[in-house]
């Protein structure tokens, strides 16, 4: 799927109530635009095939619901709200934003943070099965996961998954627990300290990577 500047433009204003970045667009050279949309078609595919890894466990047709720190909740006991999207649509979103990111359009202006720049402070329950879903993130720097996570159950023990990246669960003070190596799938990780854990990378790229988390 390649979205075209106007096409990213017009999803802004439909999805948001107003045009960012618009101004931008308006005045690049043809030279440069065929650069950029050849650089975006590259990037889609390159997202597409990512998305599709980490959603592997689930249907295009199941339901998730999108949280409002970025990514989506897949519940394994099936209770949905009015909010709730297929994941054929949760991917279809991630890849629009990662591709309006790459139109210089702020992720942060249009509602989406995937990831932040100090310790999360918003807790997240993960009922056991539940599972966590990110949204893409890319930079330079210490990046850390919009929530500290927990489970409902009171266990200390989550899995932890990696798409395209190298990434490290921590406690909520970021104290390490475990590191995770490139595509590290289900990885078991215990907290002796607390039953808060967060995820977090140091320069993640501009290629576009994901975590995945799972209540137990």
């Amino acid at each position: 799927m390649t979205i075209s500047k106007n096409s990213v433009a017009i999803l802004a204003v439909l999805s948001f109530g107003e045009v960012v970045g618009v101004g931008e667009v308006a005045h690049v050279s043809a030279s440069t635009a065929t650069s950029q949309n050849l650089l975006t078609d590259t990037s889609t595919d390159q997202i597409t095939n990512q998305v599709n890894r980490e959603f592997a466990n689930l249907k295009d047709s199941d339901k998730v619901t999108p949280q409002s720190a970025g990514g989506y909740i897949y519940s394994a006991s099936g209770v949905l709200d009015s909010t709730a999207v297929t994941v054929a649509q949760a991917k279809a979103t991630i890849v629009a934003n990662y591709e309006a990111s790459l139109q210089k359009v702020s992720l942060r202006s249009i509602g989406i943070v995937a990831l932040s720049a100090s310790y999360p402070v918003t807790a997240k329950a993960l009922s056991p099965g539940d599972t966590y879903y990110s949204n893409a993130f890319s930079g330079s720097g210490w990046n850390y996961s919009g929530y500290k996570f927990y489970n409902t159950s009171g266990s200390h023990n989550m899995l932890w998954e990696n798409v395209n990246a190298s990434g490290q669960v921590m406690d909520a003070g970021g104290t390490v627990l475990k590191y995770l190596g490139a595509d590290a799938s289900f990885v078991s990780v215990y907290n002796p300290y607390s039953i808060y854990m967060i995820y977090g990378i140091q320069n993640a790229g501009s290629s576009g990577a994901f975590y995945v988390v799972t209540g137990q």
